[in-house]
């Protein structure tokens, strides 16, 4: 089965301590979430992409900020977050959308590390699905570029 945009039952909503994770302030660097009521799922795999938060602001070593969106992504039983900067996006309605976004970071158990290429593989495959806007997207197909 692959990624489907749906929105989320109570059912599942429970199921995945919801409520908790919309309570997880700090994770976005302090920015307030915007609890997300629909996802990406592909329930075959074990895995989930919602996002968390829309606009959180990210400090740089340099000091610099840059805008980043903040996602739960539930791999394969494990909850990882992954924090993204738009660079590009393009399409209209009902026509092929795109992006380009940098990966900034995705925060997993040590465990995890060794499976990096995988999470990335399917965290694009669950953007793609996304599209530009999960449930509410209006493009025909999509493709997501990673950096």
């Amino acid at each position: 089965m692959a990624f489907l945009n749906e929105y989320i039952s109570g059912e599942d909503f429970e199921r995945y301590n919801l409520a908790s994770l919309n309570t997880a302030r700090p994770r976005s660097g302090g920015a307030a979430p915007s609890p997300a009521t629909a996802w990406t799922i592909d329930r075959d795999a074990n895995s989930w992409l919602r996002q968390f938060c829309a606009n959180a602001k990210l400090k740089a070593s340099t000091g610099a900020t840059t805008e980043v969106s903040v996602w739960d992504f539930y791999w394969r039983g494990a909850l990882t977050q992954v924090k993204l900067q738009a660079l590009e996006a393009g399409g209209d309605a009902g026509q092929h959308g795109w992006s380009r976004s940098r990966l900034v970071e995705i925060e997993m158990p040590a465990e995890m590390v060794a499976l990096q290429w995988q999470i990335k593989r399917d965290l694009r495959a669950a953007l793609n699905a996304y599209k530009d806007g999960g449930v509410l997207s209006k493009s025909s197909s999509f493709s997501c570029e990673l950096e």
